[in-house]
């Protein structure tokens, strides 16, 4: 098992030594939710941008390389047995936008991803905030995920939209 991460607060390693290793290193960086049993694999080169105390990530989850996990101050869930493909950005803030403000005035809006048990994506989607993915749901490629999603069931597309059922 390889674990690598890539912090924007820290500087980038990869981790492919025993778990004796990589154990002390996660408790030195405070990298939580990783441990010989769990089995997540996060791939080089992607990166995950807000406190690790607010991200939570399933057994035998895979993220693949330069996914985007952006939640400064909010929190993202994802479920256990997991695929997510690369290029996949999951954002739990964003900033409001308001006629007449310009961007300095511009408010964060904070809520959460959260992403359910045996959940696909597929390359390059993007989840927007406040999203919720039912379990063992499909979302294509390049899709831009704008509404909750119910459990079994297949999406795709800009904004995306419902394919069939599982």
């Amino acid at each position: 098992m390889h674990v690598y991460k890539t912090f924007r607060y820290l500087p980038s390693f990869a981790v492919s030594y025993s778990w004796h290793i990589i154990n002390i290193i996660a408790n030195a960086y405070r990298i939580h939710h990783i441990n010989k049993t769990h089995r997540c694999h996060i791939s080089y080169k992607s990166q995950i941008t807000g406190p690790v105390s607010n991200i939570i990530v399933g057994a035998n989850t895979t993220i693949n390389s330069g996914s985007n996990l952006r939640y400064k101050n909010g929190m993202i869930q994802i479920g256990k047995c997991c695929r997510i493909a690369q290029n996949v950005t999951l954002l739990a803030q964003t900033y409001e936008t308001i006629p007449n403000l310009t961007n300095a005035q511009a408010q964060m809006k904070v809520s959460k991803v959260v992403i359910g048990d045996y959940v696909w994506l597929g390359a390059n989607v993007v989840i927007l905030p406040g999203v919720s993915v039912g379990d063992r749901a499909i979302i294509g490629a390049n899709a831009v995920v704008t509404t909750d999603i119910p459990a079994n069931e297949i999406w795709g597309g800009v904004p995306a939209r419902y394919i069939r059922s599982i």
